[in-house]
């Protein structure tokens, strides 16, 4: 079922050759156990503990898969590979949940070292990949060429562009609700995660075993986007739970303070920063702006998207018309579009992004990253924190190690390229928004599968984990293990 990997030496010598980033492996501190062992085992190795990186190996029924590969972003970026103890060859597959960096991020490394089968995803995951991956090849690129050109210590890129089309032709695209065999003995099958376009909740059947990965669950009621749909039996679940300590506000009022903050820019005639990212954020936004501004509740402010990868990403969303929920379609029906409004200009080339350095409000600025790790929004965020008629308008989470959570915990000065920047602009957070679901949502999400014996938590910071745990053991399911990094479970 799966390509030969006999000529991964040959491989791994081209790939010295080529100059990229060269694999350097820790010590395995348990080697992956010997094909012909009828025992599941998960390792993670990455988001636990953290919200970045989410990596979970599955041994089981004579194969060795992995529950994403994602990025590492913030505080741990200098150790991306340090974490693991597998060599990419000794992979068989690979099932994403969903396209963000930190669940698919590190794919073009895998199959450049050494991996050689098949990448599962649904559609819509399989197309945001495309645009997201060839992005972060080519800023890695761009960071390795600046770093060159300014005499820095050399950081060689994990990958390049010239790697996105070997790495898109190991996916294999499965809708939801649909199962397929991922390796022999191991069955699968995808279910709407209602995060972003295409994300999945991931239920695998290892012999009798069945288990849940939930991927990030999105919260119910958002534009767009479908509900989640939890599968209908697990004996285990891995689940995410990023936002495991708190509920949301009310969509309704988290508009409203959406249109407030709106309005306050308009009137103090600034300008507005709101880091998004690209796919989920950004859509979400542009839907609530359009819908306020055709109800009259907030002027026809112009905005501004100052990020090719979202307007690559939207185009991708527009393909995927039968992901809409039925208030887009309804939308779509009476000839309006979701996604866009008469004052909204699309900012494509780092010409029109500079201009954005004069301009005079009231205006918005939607520019990425989403927690200003990079991207756009970094140069707007120079450029406009100091003035105190602006404002950054925070509408997702902020994980630490993060500027977004910097200048969203209320540091009074950043380090902006090399620059101390005085933060006088006013800064406002609105949670509503978020892409993940609350603890409720979280609980219902989880209430909802049957037969559930063990749980164990991935994806979320010790606070949000432990919260959780205690909420979920209330309700009269079996305590969550909060996980922990490199942490082995046998099932």
């Amino acid at each position: 079922m799966f390509p030969d990997n006999r000529h991964v030496k040959q491989q791994a010598s081209q790939r010295r050759k080529a100059g990229v980033a060269e694999t350097r492996f820790s010590m395995p501190s348990a080697k992956i156990r010997q094909r012909g062992s009828r025992r599941v085992r998960l390792t993670l190795f990455g988001a636990a503990g953290e919200v970045t990186g989410s990596c979970t190996l599955v041994e089981g029924a004579d194969a060795n898969l992995l529950v994403d590969c994602g990025l590492y972003q913030g505080s741990h970026e200098a150790h991306q590979l340090d974490r693991f103890t597998f060599q990419p060859w000794q992979v068989h597959a690979v099932i994403l949940t969903h396209a963000h960096l930190d669940h698919a991020g590190l794919l073009p490394w895998l199959c450049r070292s050494g991996f050689v089968g098949p990448v599962f995803a649904t559609p819509g995951t399989r197309d945001v990949c495309q645009v997201l991956l060839t992005d972060s090849a080519k800023l890695q690129e761009e960071d390795a060429a600046y770093a060159e050109r300014h005499g820095a210590r050399p950081h060689p890129p994990l990958y390049t562009r010239a790697d996105i089309p070997e790495t898109m032709s190991r996916f294999v695209a499965v809708d939801y609700r649909w199962p397929f065999e991922v390796a022999p003995g191991i069955g699968a099958e995808f279910y709407e995660a209602g995060h972003i376009l295409g994300a999945a909740s991931v239920h695998l059947t290892l012999g009798r075993r069945e288990v849940v990965f939930s991927g990030d669950i999105g919260a119910s009621g958002r534009p767009i986007v479908r509900d989640p749909e939890p599968p209908h039996h697990a004996h285990t679940v891995m689940t995410e739970a990023t936002y495991g300590d708190r509920l949301h506000s009310p969509i309704a009022s988290s508009i409203e303070a959406l249109a407030q903050a709106v309005r306050d820019v308009v009137k103090r005639r600034g300008v507005a920063m709101m880091p998004v990212f690209a796919v989920g954020r950004t859509e979400t936004i542009l839907y609530e702006l359009g819908q306020l501004m055709r109800a009259g509740h907030v002027p026809p402010v112009p905005v501004y998207l100052d990020s090719p990868l979202a307007v690559e990403a939207i185009a991708v969303l527009r393909r995927h018309l039968e992901y809409y929920d039925e208030e887009a379609r309804a939308l779509l029906q009476q000839g309006i579009d979701p996604l866009a409004f008469p004052s909204l200009r699309l900012v494509r080339t780092p010409e029109e992004s500079r201009q954005l350095n004069d301009l005079a409000g009231p205006a918005l600025i939607l520019a990425g990253s989403g927690m200003c790790t990079g991207g756009r929004v970094r140069h707007h965020l120079r450029n406009r924190l100091p003035n105190p008629r602006d404002m950054v308008i925070f509408v997702g989470y902020q994980a630490h190690g993060t500027l977004g959570r910097l200048l969203a915990d209320g540091v009074g000065e950043v380090k902006l390229y090399g620059e101390e920047v005085p933060v006088r602009a006013e800064i406002r957070s609105i949670e509503g928004f978020s892409a993940h679901a609350d603890q409720k949502g979280l609980l219902e999400w989880l209430k909802a599968i049957k037969g559930v014996e063990r749980v164990f938590i991935n994806h979320a910071e010790p606070t949000a984990a432990a919260a959780y745990a205690e909420v979920v053991d209330q309700a009269g399911l079996p305590r969550p293990l909060v996980a922990s990094f490199g942490q082995t479970v046998e099932l």
